[in-house]
This record gives structure tokens, C-alpha cells and sequence, in this order.
């Protein structure tokens, strides 16, 4: 009953983001132009927005719940978007270069041909809708079942994926190279035709990988 509740709570989208505060001027900004470089969108929530293309170079995006939205072809390069909830979204070749996205959360989101280049993404989780703390992981696996992130053709050379939630993803002909995977779960994950070279990988969580 209890995880019931909690889970319901969760699916009307409380996402706990009320320390974060965007500016009112940027936001209707960006809702008018798709463009809010250097600018504070922090703790918004945009649901299923159609926001493809969007310059976001640089900008506060940190605890945002823009789930379901298309921003395919945007650039979020050196954005702050820790702790975000891109969950669904379309990313398909979009530019995360250098962004922070340390425990963001990309659960089914496309991410194919995506450029996430020399980006933090510590403790990222592409297989789990919401980011819990480990006594809660029963939560996540009871929404997101079997799906996960496509990041067949995405670039991370360089890229910090370290104790990211990896399980099942698609990196088939993905860019690997010096990416730092050292204590990732990629049980199950497609890395098949993927660049790994000089990829770390101590202490990461390899079961039933295809390569």
C-alpha cells in the first residue's frame, strides 16, 4: 500500500525540485524563442513541450522536469542540469558537450546521435524513471520495467559516467573513447560496434553485455 502511494504521488509529478527557483523573465523567454543561453530555468516544469532546436548553451537547468519533451537538435552545451528529469524525451542529435548532468534522470529517452562529449554525468540513470536514494530502487524498477535510453551513434568520448545506471542501454555505434564507466551497471547494455578505447571500466558491472 505504501509503495502504491508513493508511486501514484510520484506519476502526478512532485518532483522535489522546491529549493530551486527559475526566473520568471527567462522562462517566458525561452517559451517564446526556444532561446535562453546563460539564463535560469531551474526547477521548471515543462511536460511534453515541443522545444526542438532550443539554444540553451550554458544555462541553470539544474533539478527541471521537462519529461516527454522534443528537444531534438537543441543545444545544451555546459548547461547545469543536475538531478534534471528528461525522462521520454526526444535528444536525438543534440549537443550536451560539456554539459552537468551528474544524477539527471533519461529514463526511454532517444538519445541517438546525441553529443554528450566531455560531460559530467556521475550517477546518471537512463533505466529508472525517478532518482531515489538505493532503499528505494524497488520504486524504480516497478514503473520503468524493461525500457531504457537509445544512445546507438551518441558521442561520449570523455565523457564521466561513473555509478551511472547504464542496465540494458543501446550504445551500438556509440563514441566511448576515454569515457570514465569505472563502477557503472551496464548489465545488459548493447555495445555492440561501440568505440571503447581507452575506456575505464574498473569495477563496472559487465553481466550479459553484447558486444
Amino acid at each position: 500500500m505504501r509503495l502504491v502511494a508513493v508511486v501514484f504521488f510520484l506519476m502526478l509529478g512532485a518532483w522535489a525540485t522546491t529549493s530551486l527557483a527559475y526566473d520568471k523573465a527567462d522562462l517566458a523567454r525561452f517559451l517564446a524563442t526556444r532561446e535562453c543561453e546563460g539564463g535560469d530555468l531551474s526547477g521548471s516544469k515543462l511536460w511534453t513541450n515541443d522545444l526542438h532546436g532550443a539554444r540553451l548553451r550554458g544555462a541553470n537547468l539544474r533539478g527541471i522536469d521537462w519529461r516527454g519533451s522534443n528537444l531534438a537538435g537543441a543545444d545544451l552545451s555546459s548547461a547545469q542540469a543536475e538531478k534534471a528529469n528528461l525522462s521520454t524525451c526526444n535528444l536525438r542529435n543534440a549537443n550536451l558537450s560539456k554539459a552537468k548532468l551528474s544524477k539527471a534522470v533519461l529514463f526511454n529517452a532517444d538519445l541517438r546521435n546525441a553529443n554528450f562529449s566531455d560531460a559530467i554525468m556521475h550517477k546518471v540513470d537512463i533505466y529508472r524513471m525517478f532518482a531515489f536514494d538505493d532503499d528505494r530502487s524497488m520504486v524504480y524498477k516497478y514503473i520503468s520495467m524493461n525500457n531504457t535510453a537509445d544512445l546507438s551513434g551518441a558521442d561520449l568520448s570523455r565523457a564521466i559516467l561513473t555509478q551511472a545506471y547504464l542496465r540494458g542501454a543501446n550504445f551500438r555505434g556509440a563514441k566511448l573513447r576515454d569515457a570514465d564507466l569505472r563502477k557503472a551497471n551496464l548489465e545488459r547494455a548493447i555495445l555492440s560496434e561501440a568505440d571503447m578505447t581507452g575506456a575505464k571500466l574498473e569495477g563496472a558491472k559487465m553481466q550479459d553485455t553484447e558486444r
